[in-house]
């Protein structure tokens, strides 16, 4: 298949049971499927609650192409040249995350979060505006995420 993620943010804090799987998987190693033309993640998050939430897994008799360009990921850090502009590991600093447990989450970032201004303004033009119909392109950069910082 074919696929394009932008301005995603893929966030997995489930807390009613174990969790231990990630929550991406991108493999080619599907019976019957001859393998993954392209999936590319642009401009998105993908964190959570378990050590890696993005695994690849290769099988080199099938074609694999993917690509991360300006995400932040929960994943173990290479030198892939698939991975570009990619911030490793680094909290991207929700604005809530059930902590005071009323079961409410807020995927909105906090003016700490690395994610703010690390877009590529080239791929934000394609998707101008947010979830919530803020412009990502009213200053210096467009935020990481599918939610564009507002100063509060």
């Amino acid at each position: 298949g074919e696929y394009t993620f932008l301005h995603c943010t893929i966030a997995n804090y489930y807390r009613w049971a174990g969790r231990a799987k990630e929550s991406v998987k991108l493999s080619n190693k599907t019976e019957g499927i001859v393998g993954l033309d392209k999936c590319d993640f642009v401009n998105s998050i993908v964190y959570g609650s378990v050590t890696k939430e993005l695994i690849l897994e290769k099988e080199i008799s099938t074609s694999f192409n993917y690509s991360f360009h300006n995400c932040l990921l929960k994943a173990d850090e290479t030198g892939d040249f698939n991975f570009s502009n990619i911030i490793w590991n680094q909290s991207p600093m929700f604005q809530n995350l059930n902590i005071d447990g009323t079961f409410s989450y807020n995927f909105e970032l906090q003016k700490e979060s690395p994610a703010i201004d690390k877009a590529d303004r080239d791929y934000s033009t394609a998707l101008p505006y947010d979830l919530k119909g803020s412009s990502r392109l009213n200053d210096i950069n467009p935020d990481i995420g599918c939610y564009e910082y507002i100063g509060r």
